[in-house]
């Protein structure tokens, strides 16, 4: 047998091929004793039949070796197919076994079927006690629901149908996964469900840190918006604070300026009655004299009603910024204030370098060189200055202008100048000044008509620039 399995090999075949090559020996054995036995054969018609049937040997020997050709030639390529087709299942299993993501068969009902290696790692169960089992078991409670729905979706789509669930652990924990699912069919006609599932619990965790962030971050927003409220509504009632004080101060200094206006023609007016005093005890009163009288009586209250007027309508706020010529506004200004500076042997200079039109507003322009003025008179008087002087100049062009004031008072401590602006910063004593003065001009130059304040030492005293 050895011997004919090493014979058969020299011929590519295996032993199996034996019984037909025995068939084919003894038939041409057959036919050899045929045709010997056939040679004195004197009929000629079977001495052709005995010619022909070796021929037809010889031809059925030849299919045969065709046939035995065939077969091994399709034997080597179902071999070569059965190598290939066990190379691509090694791996498959291969990749199977090594991903990530745990891959999953399961029949119509959600009863498992297949598992990978990739499972036990997510769940901790083996492949061995879960395949079997319904896929149901290992669904979160809280999920399940969700399961039921998923399956059912997966069963009357064509396409992937995809969810994340919580899977339960053998440590008694849990794990979000996606999963990704499609129904297919296999080759008995079986419907099946294949899919895979993917570990997000990670992913799942940064989610829910960033919501709780995010819900701080609004939280934080909140009561960062209730704070910015809270304390614009303490800055507004501030800043009505400041501006009540700043009315009155400015009320008083009203008081104070028209006293000074008034001092004069009240002066006038007490000389006017004590000449009427004596003119009548001397019998010199005429008709003339008390006309006369009279007419500058008048004269002098109409003086007197067209100051308070005149500050009546500088302490007006103006309602619409409107276009003004500088000039007359800085002239206006100082006759406001020239009585108690003369009162007080300051002088007060004006220079016009400029004929020059600004956009604002005019009363409250004024209100802002009426704080600087006062500011310098109180320094010159307070420090008991030898020839006070306050200088006034406009200069500039209609797209900018500057006024500055500049007194001869010593100037600003250095430690403080950065501070004058400031609200209820002062230098004063208590009862004589309110430290927003400066405060109130800085928001009107800034805020209200888009221009600049600002304040420098010089050689002799401290010069404010307005510029608009």
């Amino acid at each position: 047998m050895k011997a004919l399995n090493k014979a058969m090999k020299m011929f590519g075949k295996t032993v199996a091929t034996v019984p037909l090559l025995a068939i084919v020996i003894l038939s041409l054995i057959s036919g050899a004793l045929i045709f010997l036995l056939s040679i004195d054969s004197k009929d000629v018609s079977i001495r052709m039949f005995f010619w022909i049937l070796p021929g037809l040997f010889l031809i059925s020997f030849i299919i045969i070796l065709l046939i035995l050709f065939l077969y091994k030639g399709i034997k080597s390529e179902n071999v070569t197919l059965r190598k290939e087709l066990a190379d691509c299942h090694e791996k498959l299993n291969l990749m199977i076994n090594n991903v990530t993501e745990a891959v999953f068969l399961m029949d119509w009902n959600g009863k498992i079927l297949f598992l990978n290696p990739a499972w036990t790692d997510i769940t901790g169960f083996t492949m061995e006690e879960s395949i079997g089992r319904e896929v149901g078991d290992f669904i979160y409670p809280e999920d399940f629901q969700i399961n039921e729905t998923f399956i059912k979706s997966v069963r009357n789509e064509t396409d992937y149908i995809e969810i994340s669930v919580r899977l339960k652990t053998k440590n008694l924990s849990f794990r979000w996964v996606d999963i990704a699912a499609k129904k297919m069919i296999t080759r008995k006609e079986v419907p099946v469900i294949a899919g895979r599932l993917v570990d997000i619990t990670i992913k799942k965790l940064v989610e829910e840190e960033l919501k709780t962030k995010k819900d701080q971050l609004l939280e934080m927003n909140r009561s960062l918006e209730r704070l910015v409220k809270e304390e614009v509504s303490k800055n507004r009632e501030k800043d009505l604070m400041l501006i009540k004080q700043s009315r009155q101060a400015a009320m008083g200094e009203m008081i104070g300026n028209i006293a000074h206006q008034w001092r004069q023609p009240l002066n006038a007016l007490g000389l006017m009655l004590q000449n009427i005093q004596d003119a009548y005890q001397y019998n010199e009163i005429t008709p003339e004299y008390m006309e006369s009288r009279a007419k500058k009586v008048k004269e002098l209250i109409k003086h007197m009603s067209q100051t308070i007027e005149d500050f009546r309508n500088f302490y007006r706020p103006d309602k619409e910024k409107q276009k003004f010529r500088l000039e007359e506004v800085i002239d206006k200004t100082i006759t406001f204030v020239e009585a108690s500076f003369k009162n007080n042997n300051i002088e007060l200079m004006f220079t016009v370098k400029n004929d020059i039109y600004i956009f604002g507003f005019p009363n409250e322009y004024s209100q802002v060189l009426i704080n600087i003025l006062n500011n310098a008179k109180d320094v010159l008087l307070a420090k008991k200055i030898k020839n006070p002087r306050v200088d006034i100049e406009l200069t500039g062009d209609q797209s900018l202008s500057s006024v500055t004031i500049t007194d001869n008072g010593g100037g600003i401590p250095d430690q403080i100048i950065d501070k004058v602006f400031e609200p209820y910063f002062t230098t004063k004593e208590p009862n004589q000044g309110t430290g927003i003065g400066l405060y109130m001009s800085k928001t009107i130059i800034e805020k209200n008509m888009g221009g600049r304040l600002s304040v420098v030492n010089l050689a002799g005293g401290a010069q404010f620039t307005i510029e608009v």
